[in-house]
């Protein structure tokens, strides 16, 4: 062997050991090695800090007196204001601020009172406080607008409606600068996104504002104890101003005065009677909880019909179940074609500010009046001036027989002279129990001398009467329609 061919196997082997070095320190992927292959190191990724949960806004701090609005004088310009003209609807005006007054020039304001509209948003809106709008206004000629607080695109109340009304005013104005004044009793839970809105369309009547304020203070519930008609325009003297309709299911009509009373044309139905009315919604009505409510109007029309009537919710859902419609009271009459007047009592099961006022006609086409509606409230253990005491109600000849009597509208009143040294019990004879001799069902309820004070009630009482132990010796009681019209029998047995 030469030294050539040694010095080349030296180099091979040389180059081998080094190839198996470089193995054991780098193995190939498909490499297993002696213990098989070896588990890669666990890769440790920072763990990111969390983010501060983000504490609640807090509740705006108010100082009792003061004005909620920046700018309400104007003399910032239109700050802190915002304005809508309805343009797609064919709504045309602009708005500028004249000596520190704004001036909305309404060209054609259409028929609707929010297609022109001046707002200040994202107010905060308390639940059970009362909140007063001032402000100065006058017209280029006499027309009316409405002022209201209500939610801004936010269904804050979960109504399905993102602009629900919290409170609602009708204001007329003349061309003298004048200052008015609107009230909202806040009973829908807090909103921190409110507007103040002035709904300025449906005239073309130029305005000027100035000096709004809006001023909270302690909700303090009206005394119900004054006798005033809760219901605005209740005699129709000023034909149909604060009463509207409402239509569904293709129910159709018109509603206007006819000397004086409100009249309803009725051209097409929907489903139900529901589909078809005439309301009072805003301004809504004060009604206080406990209070006895006298209901009455005067109906008739073209044919014999049934109507429907009730208070209700008026879109606030204050028993929170998630309805907003609620009725406190839903009464049905059935009217003739004579004028009559038809009278009911209620007691009112919830504090509400702002309740409605709704009278369903949707059950047959043809033409129904409605005139002098009044709804007259008394704390419960007060006595009813002039309504059915034991003086003006009809005096029952003798206990333990039946009584017979017909009811076709409102309720009808009883008195009955009792002794207190044993229980009375109450019984019912009408279309749904007894002898099946009678067509109308009713209600009794049973009442303290006053005409007010309840002891009970019972609609079900043939083979179970209703019993009471009475602490006088007169007692009141009031036979109440449920359904059908015609005759019914009860009795008193002591």
């Amino acid at each position: 062997m030469n030294i050539k061919a040694f010095i080349g196997i030296l180099t091979a082997i040389f180059l081998g050991f080094l190839l198996f070095q470089c193995n054991l320190m780098f193995p190939p992927e498909n490499f297993a090695g002696p213990f098989g292959t070896p588990t890669p190191s666990p890769t440790f990724k920072p763990i990111p800090t969390p983010s501060p949960t983000p504490s609640p806004s807090p509740t705006p701090t108010y100082i009792p007196g003061s004005n909620m609005l920046n700018n309400g004088d104007f003399s910032a310009g239109t700050n802190y204001w915002s304005f809508f003209i309805n343009e797609d609807d064919g709504a045309i005006a602009n708005y500028s601020v004249v000596s520190e007054e704004l001036y909305y020039n309404i060209t054609d304001g259409k028929d609707t009172g929010w297609y022109v509209q001046m707002m200040y948003n994202n107010l905060y809106i308390a639940k059970n406080f009362r909140y007063t709008i001032t402000f100065d206004a006058k017209a280029e000629a006499n027309r009316g607008f409405s002022v209201e607080l209500g939610e801004n695109n936010n269904d804050n109340n979960g109504d399905g409606n993102p602009y629900t009304s919290y409170g609602y005013t009708w204001i007329n104005v003349t061309t003298t600068m004048t200052q008015y004044e609107a009230v909202v009793n806040m009973m829908d839970k807090s909103d921190g996104t409110a507007r103040l809105v002035f709904n300025l369309g449906a005239s073309n009547s130029d305005v000027w504002i100035d000096n709004v304020s809006l001023v909270r203070t302690d909700l303090v519930p009206p005394s119900p104890l004054n006798g005033v008609n809760k219901v605005v325009n209740g005699d129709i003297s000023a034909g149909t101003a604060y009463w509207n309709t409402y239509y569904a299911n293709g129910a159709n009509g018109t509603l206007s005065d006819d000397s004086g009373a409100l009249r309803m044309d009725i051209s097409s139905l929907g489903l139900s009677m529901y589909d078809l009315q005439i309301h009072q919604r805003y301004p809504g009505m004060v009604l206080i909880q406990g209070g006895i409510h006298r209901v009455n109007f005067d109906a008739w029309a073209t044919a014999n019909k049934n109507i429907g009537i009730s208070l209700d919710e008026n879109g606030h859902d204050l028993n929170e179940n998630n309805q907003f419609w609620d009725s406190y009271d839903n009464r049905t009459f059935s009217i003739t074609t004579t004028p009559q007047q038809y009278t009911y009592y209620y007691t009112q099961s919830l504090s509400h500010y702002n309740a409605g006022l709704v009278f369903f006609l949707g059950t047959t086409t043809d033409t129904v009046f409605l005139d002098n509606i009044s709804i007259i409230s008394w704390a419960g253990t007060d006595t009813i001036t002039g309504g059915m005491d034991a003086g003006s109600a009809t005096a029952m000849p003798s206990l333990n027989t039946w009584y017979t009597d017909s009811i076709s509208g409102g309720s009808r009143w009883y008195s009955a002279a009792i002794n207190t040294s044993s229980p009375c019990r109450f019984f019912i004879n009408d279309a749904s129990q007894g002898s099946g001799n009678y067509p109308a069902n009713i209600a009794l309820y049973v009442y303290h001398a006053n005409g007010t004070t309840l002891y009970d009630s019972v609609d079900i009482a043939y083979y179970i009467p209703l019993e009471i132990t009475p602490v006088e010796t007169t007692i009141i009681i009031e036979a109440r329609p449920v359904s059908g019209t015609g005759s019914f029998a009860f009795g008193v047995e002591q």
